[in-house]
């Protein structure tokens, strides 16, 4: 990658981190205040000075008010809250594992795709006198990877390439390896 892609990518990553800050900042503000709201408002309103006063010194509530915010709307909006947490959570994990089997795929995919270019490249009726591993790195750059490795043995060519996951478990790697098929015979080498 040239300079300029490498601070393209990197102008991009951190706007996606900025606004992934963003929504989670304003989804917990929400959260937060939906759980002191769920705490004033019910069949028996009680004022935010009184849940205040409330959650410091219960003794100092009458006892319906008491029973009112200890026994109900506390645990439940505790319960709610915990609830939310534990979807997020498995949101996150089922949108992190989407993410990784789609860079893995995308992976397999340019791999096999970059290794069956190259070795055409290394058949003596190749139209376009390009290196295989070069031919490779293009057709890995146009699905989305990049090339990590290229090796050429006979007419055989193995690839390596990379796609960024965008999640914390790093780049998915996948490997190909093309070339004749057995009963075509040997052929002579590339030039």
């Amino acid at each position: 990658m040239e300079g300029a892609e490498v601070a393209a990518l990197a102008r991009q990553h951190k706007k996606l981190t900025w606004q992934r800050i963003g929504i989670v900042a304003g989804l917990t503000l929400i959260a937060a205040v939906a759980f002191i709201i769920s705490n004033f408002v019910g069949a028996i309103d009680i004022s935010p000075a009184e849940v205040m006063k409330g959650i410091v010194n219960p003794a100092g509530l009458d006892d319906q008010t008491r029973t009112v915010l200890w026994q109900l709307r506390l645990p439940m909006a505790v319960m709610a809250v915990l609830i939310g947490m534990v979807l997020i959570a498995l949101l996150a994990a089922g949108l992190t594992a989407g993410q990784t089997w789609r860079a893995a795929s995308q992976a397999r995919t340019a791999a096999d795709l970059s290794a069956l270019a190259a070795s055409g490249a290394t058949a003596p009726t190749a139209l376009l006198p390009v290196p295989p591993c070069v031919t490779a790195g293009l057709v890995a750059r146009e699905n989305g990877a990049t090339l990590v490795s290229c090796t050429v043995r006979d007419f055989d060519v193995t690839v390596r390439v990379a796609v960024d996951s965008r999640t914390p478990f790093g780049p998915a790697i996948g490997q190909s390896t093309a070339g004749p098929r057995p009963q075509d015979g040997p052929r002579k080498k590339p030039r």
